[in-house]
C-alpha cells in the first residue's frame, strides 16, 4: 500500500500522518514542500517504495499526479475552513522557536496572512482540491485514487473519517482496530486537554479552537475573505461534504 497526504499547512495532516502510520504499520516521511516536488520527485517516490506514508505541502493534486509517476499510489487531502488555518498560520509563523518572525501583536501576525499573497494561493489549492476531488462523505463516487476529508469532520468524529479513508485505501480494517488507534490519538491524548480550552501564550504548534477566527478578524477582514471560495467551503461543510453533480 503507498499512500500520500498532501495538504495546506496548519490542516491537521500531521494529526493523520502518524494516526494512518500507526494503523497500518508504516513509517513517515519528512515533509516534502511544492518547490521540491519537481526537483526531488525521485525521494517521494523513494519513501512511497519503502513502506513510508508520504506527505507533501502546498502542492496541488494534479500537480502531484503530473510529476509523480507511476501512479500506483493514492493521495488523501485534509482542508480547512480558510479564517481558522489563517489566524493558525499567523500564531504557528510568530511563535515558532526558529522562524518568530516580528509582529507587534498577534492581531498585526493575523492581519498579516488574511491579505498575504501565499494566504490567497493557499486557499485556492484548497478549493481546487475539494471541487475536483471527493470527500469521505461521497467516497464511492469516483475510481480516482485521491479522496479529502476536513480538520473539522476529524475533530467531530476521526473513527468515522479513518473508517471512511480505511474503505478508499480497500483495507477493511476492523473497527475495534480503528477505533482503538484513533482514541491513542486523539485530540485529548496527543494534547493532555479537552476541545476549546487552547493556551494562547507562545502556542505555536496550535491548530485553534473551530470558529477562533471570529475573536481576530475585525469586520473588513471578514468581509475581505468572503470570497466565493469561502462560500464553497461553507456550503461543502453544511451539507456534510456533499460533492457537486
Amino acid at each position: 500500500m503507498k499512500i500520500l497526504i498532501n495538504s495546506e499547512m496548519r490542516c491537521g495532516s500531521r494529526w493523520l500522518h502518524y494516526l494512518l502510520a500507526e494503523l497500518y504499520d508504516m513509517g513517515v516521511s519528512p515533509e516534502v514542500d511544492r518547490d521540491r516536488l519537481l526537483s526531488e520527485e525521485h525521494k517521494l517516490r523513494n519513501f512511497l517504495d519503502n513502506n513510508r506514508i508520504a506527505k507533501i505541502h502546498h502542492a496541488t493534486t494534479v500537480e502531484v499526479f503530473q510529476n509523480l509517476k507511476p501512479l500506483d499510489y493514492k493521495i488523501i487531502t485534509v482542508v480547512r475552513n480558510p479564517r481558522d488555518r489563517i489566524v493558525s498560520k499567523a500564531f504557528h509563523t510568530k511563535y515558532h522557536p526558529r522562524l518568530k518572525e516580528e509582529f507587534r501583536s498577534d492581531f498585526e501576525a493575523v492581519k498579516h496572512f488574511v491579505y498575504s499573497d501565499y494566504t490567497k494561493k493557499a486557499n485556492l489549492r484548497q478549493f481546487e482540491q475539494m471541487s475536483d476531488g471527493y470527500s469521505t462523505r461521497n467516497h464511492t463516487k469516483t475510481n480516482l485514487p485521491y479522496i479529502w476529508t476536513t480538520y473539522e469532520w476529524m475533530l467531530d468524529n476521526i473513527v468515522r473519517e479513518v473508517s471512511a479513508i480505511d474503505k478508499f485505501l480497500g483495507e477493511n480494517t476492523p473497527l475495534s482496530r480503528i477505533t482503538t488507534v484513533c482514541n491513542a490519538h486523539s485530540f485529548k491524548a496527543r494534547t493532555g486537554r479537552k476541545q476549546g480550552s487552547e493556551v494562547r501564550q507562545d502556542t505555536w504548534r496550535r491548530k485553534g479552537i473551530i470558529g477562533d477566527w471570529i475573536n481576530w478578524f475585525n469586520l473588513k477582514m471578514f468581509k475581505d475573505t468572503k470570497c466565493d471560495q469561502s462560500l464553497y467551503w461553507e456550503k461543502v461543510i453544511m451539507n456534510k461534504g456533499k460533492d457537486n453533480d
